[in-house]
């Protein structure tokens, strides 16, 4: 009976032993399941076959529910895209923000930047911006006579204004008075010169055409001076306009305007109470011609 108990210990010792010995041989790779790369844990295992953000492709935890990924199957623990992301056809993707939202951002961030430039026009304007000296100039341009418009830009004295376009990276200043704006949204008119910031090169006439819609605007003939990054031959065609309270500590209004294909920044006007007044600003279109042109056969 001794002997049949000692054989039974020894047989349970060894069984165990191996038990222990093939437990010590799987690896961690083998036992690790449901992390990225890894193969999928089983059914019963708690926490899922997959980890967060991760999902079975082929027996294997891929990531899913990020940019551009897969989106993660939908279950009552999570969501199948992350944070900012939306599901498009199967994938994560980024929404797209409206071009308005985009341009007034922008915008807001553009008028702090160009803010000393921005004060100095506005300086200017204050100084020269009165009925005589816009009476002056409209009949100047009415005129259509580039040096008689000149002689009345060169008596605002504006060396100031142009050695900040310089500073800013600024190619044009342009000189003109905006007249028939009308309220809540509506039509602005521009007649105006457009003059090399380094005097140098020729110097047309323009017309500018802008509708605005959403915004509360001043009425009236107003001053108005502009920046553009382009030389004065290349600142005609089609803009947008986020026009908007840029806050600039000067008590004027702003309006940036933008390329319409690359959304880049194009130009900066100032105007004495030209501006919006509206919640959030609005965009607007728009479009510059350069004499002579048939919008130019109608100066004001």
């Amino acid at each position: 009976m001794k002997k049949l108990t000692k054989i039974l210990k020894a047989q349970i010792t060894l069984i165990v032993l191996c038990l222990l010995t093939s437990l010590t041989t799987i690896t961690p790779a083998q036992a690790a399941c449901g992390g990225h790369n890894q193969k999928v844990c089983s059914v019963f295992k708690k926490g899922g076959m997959c980890r967060s953000w991760l999902t079975n492709v082929r027996g294997v935890c891929r990531p899913c529910g990020g940019q551009n990924q897969r989106a993660c199957p939908i279950t009552k623990k999570g969501k199948a895209c992350k944070r900012g992301l939306k599901w498009k056809i199967g994938k994560c993707v980024k929404p797209k923000q409206s071009v308005k939202k985009k341009l007034l951002r922008d915008a807001r961030t553009q008028a702090q930047r160009f803010k000393p430039m921005i004060r100095t026009i506005a300086n200017t304007l204050r100084r020269v911006g009165n009925k005589q000296m816009i009476r002056r100039l409209k009949a100047a341009l009415k005129s259509k006579d580039p040096n008689r418009i000149r002689s009345v830009i060169q008596d605002m004295q504006t060396r100031a204004v142009q050695t900040a376009l310089q500073k800013a990276g600024f190619r044009t200043l342009s000189v003109g008075v905006q007249s028939s704006v009308s309220v809540a949204g509506g039509y602005g008119r521009e007649t105006g010169l457009a003059l090399p910031v380094n005097q140098r090169g020729r110097a047309p006439l323009y017309v500018s055409k802008t509708y605005f819609g959403g915004v509360i605007l001043g009425v009236g003939n107003d001053l108005v001076m502009s920046a553009f990054t382009d030389t004065p031959n290349n600142v005609g065609g089609a803009l947008y306009a986020a026009i908007g309270n840029f806050d600039v500590g000067s008590g004027v209004g702003v309006v940036l305007w933008y390329d319409k294909r690359t959304l880049l920044i194009k130009g900066v006007s100032v105007g004495i109470g030209i501006g919006s007044v509206g919640a959030g600003g609005a965009i607007g279109h728009g479009t510059t011609y350069l004499c002579p042109s048939r919008a130019c056969n109608k100066v004001f």
